[in-house]
């Protein structure tokens, strides 16, 4: 009776030891898949950091060539601007004709002064 007692508990000794493997193996298997879920969440977390990330910079990028083509565009209007403005006062002092009153200086300072606003008004109008 005590071989047999003693083949029962190294038996039920082997037992308890490969269940106790079997739970430590499922135990790791199981850690495993955590471990591995996890770093896939971290990996999908930081590729929508990047991609933020790009999409900002796009932003900024597309933001600074609007802000780019609108200083040229008004640096070019006011170029026109200017470039008119030019091409007007030419025209006026190519077209203004003193009256002869004014151009000896004999004649009245104000109706001088009068005239060629009056000329000056015709032209912009």
């Amino acid at each position: 009776m005590a071989l047999g007692s003693i083949v029962a508990f190294v038996v039920i000794w082997q037992f308890t030891v490969w269940r106790a493997q079997v739970a430590a193996e499922a135990a790791a298997r199981h850690f495993q898949d955590s471990l591995r879920r996890v770093q896939t969440q971290a990996d999908q977390l930081q590729q929508a950091a990047v991609k933020r990330q790009q999409a900002e910079a796009r932003a900024r990028v597309q933001r600074a060539v609007e802000a780019q083509r609108l200083q040229e565009a008004q640096a070019q209007a006011r170029a026109r601007d200017s470039q008119a403005r030019d091409t007007r006062e030419e025209a006026f002092r190519r077209s203004y004709v003193k009256p002869k009153e004014c151009q000896d200086g004999s004649g009245d300072t104000v109706a001088c002064a009068n005239h060629y606003i009056r000329a000056r008004r015709e032209l912009e109008v």
